[in-house]
């Protein structure tokens, strides 16, 4: 028997929206390198802002080696970080959100 097809409304379609365009503006990465002598992670993003997240940020990466904090990849068209030696990823807009909060207090 045939599924069912299923009936997307103007709603919906507002809605898919709206959230494709509040990804579109999130910030995305386009660099990024581990600075040992800072012992940061340093994020340069589409904006032409950079910023640096100390290693202590993530527990896998306070504990892991600076060799194993170099070898991060940017991923999802620069939304996250990925460091496949860790298993450790960064949603690079929670990142920056918890920066912000972290300096406004």
């Amino acid at each position: 028997m045939a599924e069912p097809h299923t009936i997307v409304d103007d709603t919906t379609i507002a809605a898919a929206r709206a959230v494709g365009q509040r990804t579109l503006l999130a910030p995305r990465a386009v660099a990024v390198r581990f600075l040992p002598e800072r012992d940061r992670v340093e994020i340069d993003l589409v904006s032409g802002w950079s910023v640096q997240v100390p290693r202590s940020f993530s527990a896998r990466l306070a504990a892991a080696s600076a060799q194993e904090c170099e070898r991060v990849e940017i991923v999802d068209s620069g939304l996250g970080l990925h460091w496949s030696a860790l298993d450790e990823d960064w949603y690079v807009p929670a990142v920056i959100d918890a920066l912000a909060v972290r300096h406004a207090a």
